[in-house]
């Protein structure tokens, strides 16, 4: 039997096949060229081509999301793309303006500059072809020291300028030295028979200015250091130190300078020395007041405290500097390395072997070789511990 289909064919039933239209395409690749061109030119470019580009992607993301509803996702991050080089793009396009803007103003100030120096440099050529050899030396001098700054001086009047500073800073130095030397300077800087004269003349005064400098900071130092402010001192000398150590840079022969260095110097050994002292005063501040023969009895054999109040008393002296007279009875070797010297506490001490043991460290090798068995030194070190037996232990400072 043959079976008839009553309703529509499969392919009927399931419809024809949708396919996008080419100008649909078409505007697809639109929009991904314009958002791919927009990124490069907003990296590379910006400026007005990202401004274009933008707004290109913008409208064409607008009419797919119209047109393809398919396409509205992809084409709102072409709408917010778009909007970014947008502003990427005004904002280039006026950080560019702003440049130019600036670039036109500095052109236009050096510009203004220029003519500014320009009609300065024609007043003054005016004025010295007004001069005549007969003109008061002051009017010349002021209208040389105006050229001079503005660079100006006509040829033929470089001589009497040069000649006429040179004499005004030498006439200037005993009054004032700062504008003599600056009389000088300008002298030096025009070309004359006295330019060579003007600058070694600046260049003495210098030096000579920089001599009587270090002798007053040295006196200022004596005087400090006499009334033990050895900041001070210390301040004044390093000053000096400085002006001299800069100077001798440049003038490394100058024997007068050489000697003033020579003078600090020693002046610094007396401030360093004195420094010394009064940090060592100031370490003896905090020293233990009894003598060695008292705490060495306080701790030793003959001690009438009992161990337990040894321990307790001792805790007030562990750590505690002294300076004593004390007198060797050997110096060797340390176990652990190092040195040890045994001493008593002067000549009268009544232990048989040593009431105090310091141990020193193999670097001072050279100091316990000069230690003379019998003889007294005074020395300055911190108690480390005690002993019954063998006395004090300390270690030196």
């Amino acid at each position: 039997m043959t079976m008839q289909s009553s309703g529509p064919s499969q392919q009927n039933s399931l419809g024809p096949k949708k396919k996008t239209s080419m100008g649909v395409q078409v505007l697809a690749y639109l929009i991904g060229s314009c958002f791919g061109l927009g990124i490069i030119t907003a990296i590379g470019m910006t400026g007005t081509p990202g401004i274009i580009l933008g707004v290109l992607a913008v409208a064409g993301s607008i009419i797919a999301i119209v047109k393809v509803p398919r396409l509205r996702v992809l084409a709102s991050f072409g709408v917010i793309g778009g909007v970014v080089l947008t502003l990427l793009g005004l904002g280039a396009v006026g950080a560019e303006e702003t440049a130019q803007a600036r670039a036109q103003a500095n052109m236009d100030e050096a510009k203004k500059r220029r003519l500014e120096a320009e009609a300065r440099a024609t007043e003054l050529a005016l004025k010295f072809e007004d001069l005549a050899a007969s003109s008061k030396n002051e009017d010349v001098l002021a209208l040389c020291e105006q050229a001079v700054s503005a660079g100006g001086i006509p040829a033929n009047h470089k001589e009497r300028c040069g000649t006429l500073l040179y004499a005004q800073g030498q006439a200037r130095l005993s009054k004032e030295r700062s504008e003599g030397l600056r009389y000088l300077a300008l002298a030096g800087q025009i070309e004359s028979s006295k330019r060579a004269d003007a600058v070694a003349l600046a260049a003495k005064t210098e030096r000579d200015a920089l001599r009587d400098d270090t002798n007053a900071s040295l006196k200022d130092a004596q005087a400090q250091l006499a009334a033990k402010d050895i900041t001070n001192a210390r301040a004044t000398l390093n000053a000096a130190h400085k002006r001299i150590a800069a100077a001798l840079q440049s003038e490394p022969n100058d024997k007068p300078l050489a000697a003033l260095q020579q003078r600090l110097e020693d002046l610094t050994q007396k401030v360093e020395k004195e420094e010394e002292k009064q940090a060592s005063a100031k370490r003896r501040a905090d020293y233990i007041k009894e003598s060695c023969a008292q705490v060495s009895r306080t701790f030793g054999p003959s001690s009438k405290l009992s161990d337990l109040q040894k321990d307790e008393l001792w805790k007030s002296y562990k750590g505690k500097g002294f300076a004593w007279n004390l007198e060797v009875v050997e110096v060797s070797e340390g176990m652990l390395g190092g040195y040890t010297v045994q001493f008593k506490c002067g000549r009268n001490s009544p232990s048989l072997i040593q009431d105090i043991q310091m141990s020193f460290s193999k670097h001072a090798r050279a100091t316990v070789m000069e230690l003379q068995k019998g003889a007294v030194y005074e020395v300055e070190g911190k108690l480390t511990n005690t002993s019954t037996l063998f006395g004090l232990g300390a270690e030196p400072l």
